[in-house]
């Protein structure tokens, strides 16, 4: 299967790691269930929360919509499989940047969402076992046999013993979470003593630094909006990314490692990788712009669907002008637990 970010509102559902490229990372900071195999652990969500709700034409998560704004249905899992092609993209094909080892490892994907990153890694290290989380059920058509699926809710309390994993990797998690120190603290203490915290994020969307896109733009709006939800809900998602070194160094990791890059918006960008990477992030934020608007801003804004309808005209036409040159921050952190914890007498 293959993704053609060339085309943009197609019905293209399909996913390939391309061949390595990406623009150059920087130094960022300063210094189930049941259906889980092999080993699994019990689940704090039950079979009757797996069931789904279906507003405004799309397809929510029953239990967790108040918590989870985004949609549950084919559309949105064609937007995480863009996602994750983006990132592998950024990453010149590497799934994590964490120095891991050695071999085997056990590896837990927090929000795994479609499953791909675990699929893949998994695949990669057949050696290791690794365990894909979510609040809702993932089923892929296939999954290599050192891999299990589990439902579990992130923010409750962990099911895992304590010095589990060599490797717990979070992606796309800035704006759903309540709780950051707690569940890095929870990381924390799941953690082998060595082991790595690796985690992956998208900030400040629609930056613009050539005049063509001001603060009064429509996608900025669109933004601030947005928030603004999200802090209603009891979440922020822009200040995670400015706190997130103080909040895992707090939790007790060291030797925090942090890298960001910049994703265009569109096919302006001269630079050729560039302009592929970009024209991925507008598939994204093109055919996903109903999905991320419709629920935050109906339930929680209290908006009307016909004025979301209006809304999204508006941004996919400002996405969609190739005059106006925007880009999103894209930010990596990697730390390690201490080989011997401190405790206090």
């Amino acid at each position: 299967m293959n993704i053609d970010c060339s085309q943009i509102g197609g019905e293209d559902s399909g996913f390939q790691q391309m061949s390595p490229m990406a623009p150059s990372m920087v130094d960022y900071f300063d210094d189930d269930s049941d259906y889980a195999s092999g080993d699994s652990y019990p689940s704090s969500i039950l079979s009757s929360d797996y069931n789904f709700k279906y507003e405004n034409g799309r397809r929510y998560f029953a239990r967790r919509q108040v918590k989870y704004p985004f949609p549950n249905d084919d559309k949105e899992w064609n937007r995480l499989e863009l996602t994750h092609h983006i990132w592998t993209l950024l990453l010149a094909g590497k799934l994590f940047k964490a120095p891991v080892g050695p071999e085997p490892l056990r590896i837990l994907d927090l929000a795994t969402g479609t499953g791909l990153w675990a699929i893949e890694v998994a695949d990669q290290h057949p050696d290791s076992q690794v365990i894909g989380n979510d609040i809702a059920p993932t089923n892929p058509p296939w999954m290599p046999p050192n891999l299990d699926f589990y439902i579990e809710d992130i923010e409750d309390d962990w099911v895992f013993p304590p010095n589990s994993f060599d490797l717990i990797h979070i992606r796309g998690m800035a704006g759903f979470v309540k709780d950051w120190p707690r569940l890095i603290s929870q990381c924390f203490a799941a953690l082998k003593p060595g082991g790595y915290i690796e985690l992956q994020d998208f900030s400040k969307p629609f930056q613009c630094n050539d005049g063509t896109c001001d603060e009064n733009s429509i996608l900025h709006k669109w933004v601030q909006l947005w928030e603004e939800g999200n802090i209603r809900s009891g979440r922020e998602w822009l200040s995670v990314s400015a706190n997130i070194k103080t909040i895992v160094s707090a939790a007790g990791f060291f030797d925090a490692v942090g890298e960001m890059g910049v994703i265009p918006t569109g096919g302006w960008h001269p630079d050729t990788n560039l302009k592929e990477l970009g024209m991925c992030m507008l598939k994204q934020w093109v055919e996903g712009a109903e999905g991320i608007t419709l629920d935050m801003f109906t339930r929680v804004l209290g908006w009307k669907k016909t004025d979301v309808d209006e809304l999204l005209v508006k941004i996919r036409k400002d996405l969609l002008n190739p005059k106006i040159h925007t880009f999103t921050t894209a930010w990596l952190l990697y730390a390690r637990k201490p080989l011997v914890t401190k405790t206090l007498l």
